[in-house]
Order: structure tokens, then C-alpha cells, then sequence
């Protein structure tokens, strides 16, 4: 809460990040921008050169203040327009060996209500070895190609080639 409140990098590690004032206006004047006399439509340029670069510090500091606002929410802090209720879940069962010699008794077969399920990949190469895993299982395991993601040209990583991608099989 002293010194001068200057936004960069260090916003990252900063515990008022989510209620700091400057960072706050720096998203803010990020989202808002200077559209007021502007065509309706962005430009590609627009977005390369003004929106894609700024996204990640709009997203983050979102992220802190909503973070910030539900923990004080949980701690009684009251918003003004806003309430606490509980989050969606789903159904778990607490007993699962109770439930499947509930569901057999009742004459239902156990492939009706179980499945048998290999471990992870993970968790198989611990129980049986990296390299006799390899050995055994090697031409069973493949690594899909991960989902396409837009960043900056200087990452490091190859640029992805949609038509190399869609003819992967032909190739």
C-alpha cells in the first residue's frame, strides 16, 4: 500500500494487483480503447498490432479481481449487487464396492455396472519400468498433435501447418 503503483511485469507477483488502481485503470483503458469514431469493424491490423498483444493482461487481472472479490465474499464481505450461492457439482457415489454388490444382488450383471479401465500411461511406466514399458507398449502409445494456439512469433515452438495437419494420415 506505499510507493508509487507503476504497472509491468511484476503485477504478476504483486498481492494488490487485484485492487491496485493503476493496474485497474491499465486494463480498463486496454478494453475500452479509443473506438468511439472508428469504423464498426476491427481491422487485422487492429487486431495484431492493439488487441492480441494486450489480451493476456486484460484476462489476468479479470482473473485477480474476480479471485479477490470471491474470497472476500467468503470471508462476509458483502457486494453490492452480488451474493454468494453454491457452485454447480456433480453426483459422486461414497461407496463403490457397497453400490456393486447392491446393483449384483439385485440380478444385474457386473458389465452393466462396471467398467474395466487401463491405468495411465504415467502410472503404468512407474509400475512397470520407463524402458520395459516402451518395449511392451511402444507401438500402442501415440502423442496427438496438441490444439492449435495463436502466440507470439517469438515463440519458440514451430509454426503449425494446418494442410500438413489435415493430410497427416497421407503422408
Amino acid at each position: 500500500g506505499e510507493g508509487e503503483f507503476v504497472t509491468g511485469e511484476h503485477c504478476l507477483f504483486c498481492r494488490a494487483a487485484a485492487t491496485c488502481r493503476a493496474k485497474a485503470e491499465e486494463a480498463l483503458n486496454i478494453a475500452r480503447g479509443d473506438f468511439a469514431s472508428m469504423p464498426p469493424l476491427l481491422t487485422d491490423d487492429e487486431i495484431a498490432e492493439e488487441v492480441l498483444p494486450k489480451l493476456d493482461i486484460i484476462e489476468k487481472w479479470c482473473k485477480r479481481v474476480k479471485e479477490y472479490a470471491l474470497n472476500m465474499a467468503l470471508d462476509g464481505h458483502k457486494w453490492k449487487g452480488y451474493k454468494l450461492v453454491e457452485g454447480r457439482s456433480n453426483r459422486k457415489v461414497t461407496d463403490e464396492n457397497a453400490l456393486i454388490n447392491r446393483l449384483l444382488s439385485s440380478g444385474y450383471d457386473i458389465n452393466d455396472v462396471t467398467n474395466l479401465k487401463i491405468k495411465g500411461i504415467t502410472e503404468l511406466e512407474k509400475t512397470i519400468g520407463k524402458k520395459k514399458f516402451e518395449e511392451l507398449a511402444g507401438e500402442y502409445i501415440v502423442k496427438p498433435a496438441g490444439a492449435p494456439t495463436l502466440v507470439p512469433e517469438s515463440d519458440k515452438r514451430a509454426e503449425y501447418n494446418s494442410a500438413e495437419h489435415d493430410f497427416k494420415e497421407e503422408f
